[in-house]
């Protein structure tokens, strides 16, 4: 068993595992935002980077496509000696509990629709605003 493969493998469903808590907490914090009137959630950067996370989840789902970690992930811990691609370690086990024991598949499709609409909703009502403009004004 190769433990670089394994660390590797774990290391891909980590970062796995932030992109969803990007998305989701992005997501949170924007609405919760909008309604207190938060100043940060308007930042460009952070809501370009949101709605391009969210996309690309969505076109995924739309595409019938497997997010690219999946596959490098099983593929690194075949490498490191799983015959199935499954974790074979404490951890690989918690980070593949976290992945895909969270939320039950056939709510995804519904979940993913609805954030996709929540955040153009937000995007529409809670522009964000342009980083030139905003420190063109503050002067």
């Amino acid at each position: 068993m190769s433990r670089w493969a394994e660390a590797a493998a774990n290391a891909v469903a980590s970062i796995h595992i932030l992109y969803f808590l990007f998305v989701v907490v992005g997501l949170l914090l924007t609405l919760i935002g909008a309604i207190r009137r938060w100043r940060w959630i308007r930042n460009l950067w952070f809501r370009a980077a949101h709605v391009g996370a969210i996309a690309a989840v969505l076109v995924e789902d739309l595409m019938d496509w497997d997010c690219p970690l999946i596959p490098l992930e099983e593929w690194l811990r075949r490498i490191g000696g799983s015959a199935s691609g499954a974790p074979t370690g404490p951890l690989g086990e918690i980070l593949d509990r976290w992945l895909f024991g969270v939320i039950p598949p056939h709510w995804l499709n519904w979940i993913y629709a609805a954030g996709g609409v929540l955040v153009v909703a937000l995007w529409l009502t809670v522009p964000p605003r342009n980083v030139i403009q905003s420190q063109s004004r503050s002067r």
